[in-house]
């Protein structure tokens, strides 16, 4: 298998971890060079990307802490914020020292997103109250009727590699109408009916699929590491409801 086309973004501190202050690890920030590469091409930084390595999802699923269930339900909306996670759409991300986010994600970095993700099972680690919301309408990354394209345009951000065996893809979701605002990220505008990306779109049968694990090289061993991956959203704006929790 040749894995090529990889490129680091940049590499973070994660969040401080008990009581003695001090880091477990590093978390490294990427993107394939070609974020369309299709399947099995040179360039398919993710790996094969066979069918394989995809598990079918139909709907999205938000994680969040008790404490803020009370305003989720006054709003009747899981409302948007400004990241700060560790993510390059975060411009306080706690930068390893000699490495700096790229200048484009800049558009970014004050957009405030809903984070959701396709698989409920990862998401958890994020809190104990987890929304099941559908993939169209105003709660959703889509639109009934058509392609979807004519409303959203996608971008993918980063790739996030957090555990030995943990990573995973962020992909920025804004209203076509408002894409302009984010012509810095052109060159990251992300075809998801293209397989080999995190998030492949078989548009013949309307299924989505998402990338569950990845195989790169790892130059510390010189082999190849399989992680397990979960697919990442940033939507611009806010999730309205009719929305369905557990």
């Amino acid at each position: 298998m040749t894995v090529n086309g990889k490129h680091q973004l940049c590499r973070s501190h994660p969040p401080r971890c008990g009581p003695s202050n001090r880091y477990p690890q590093q978390y490294t920030h990427w993107l394939p060079d070609n974020v369309n590469a299709p399947a099995n091409s040179d360039n398919t930084a993710l790996g094969d990307t066979c069918m394989e390595d995809y598990e079918e999802f139909n709907g999205l699923v938000h994680a969040t802490h008790i404490e803020a269930l009370r305003r989720i339900a006054i709003d009747g909306q899981i409302s948007g914020r400004v990241s700060t996670d560790s993510t390059v759409a975060n411009d306080g991300l706690d930068l390893i020292e000699n490495t700096a986010i790229p200048p484009e994600y800049a558009c970014v970095h004050h957009t405030e997103t809903c984070w959701v993700a396709s698989n409920s099972e990862l998401s958890s680690r994020f809190g104990p109250v987890v929304f099941n919301l559908s993939l169209h309408g105003t709660e959703g990354i889509l639109r009934r009727g058509g392609t979807g394209w004519d409303h959203f345009t996608y971008y993918f951000l980063e790739v996030i590699d957090y555990h030995r065996s943990q990573s995973a893809s962020r992909i920025f979701v804004v209203p076509t109408s408002l894409a302009a605002k984010y012509q810095d990220l052109d060159r990251l505008r992300f075809d998801p009916t293209v397989r080999g990306g995190p998030w492949y779109w078989d548009s013949d049968v309307n299924k989505h699929y998402a990338l569950k694990r990845t195989t790169a090289f790892d130059p510390s061993t010189s082999t190849h590491r399989t992680r397990k991956h979960t697919l990442e959203f940033l939507r611009y704006g806010d999730f309205k409801f009719p929305a369905r929790y557990s």
